[in-house]
C-alpha cells in the first residue's frame, strides 16, 4: 500500500492527477473487496492472483489508504514534511 501511494502523491504533484488517482482507487477497491471476502485487510496482494498475503488484518495504513482518494483530489501528500 505504501509504495503505491508514494508513488500517486508523487504523479499527483506533477500534474498527473488522473494517473494518481486512479492507483488511489484502484487499491481502494481491492481492499474493500478483501474486506468483503476476508473481513479483513491483508498486507499485501499476489500481483497474478490477487490473493491476500502476510498477516490477516494490517491495520497500519487503515488512515493512509481510508484517506487517499480525498488527498489525490485535494492535492495534499500526507508524506510532505512541513
Amino acid at each position: 500500500m505504501n509504495a503505491n501511494a508514494v508513488l500517486s502523491f508523487g504523479l499527483n504533484q506533477y500534474g498527473y492527477y488522473r494517473n494518481a488517482s486512479t492507483i488511489a482507487t484502484r487499491v481502494v477497491e481491492v481492499l474493500a473487496r478483501d474486506l468483503n471476502h476476508d473481513g479483513t485487510w491483508h498486507e499485501g496482494y499476489d500481483s497474478e492472483t490477487g490473493v491476500g498475503l502476510a498477516a490477516d488484518g494490517f491495520l497500519s495504513w487503515d488512515t493512509l489508504v481510508a484517506t487517499w482518494p480525498e488527498h489525490i483530489e485535494k492535492k495534499t501528500d500526507p508524506f510532505e514534511l512541513v
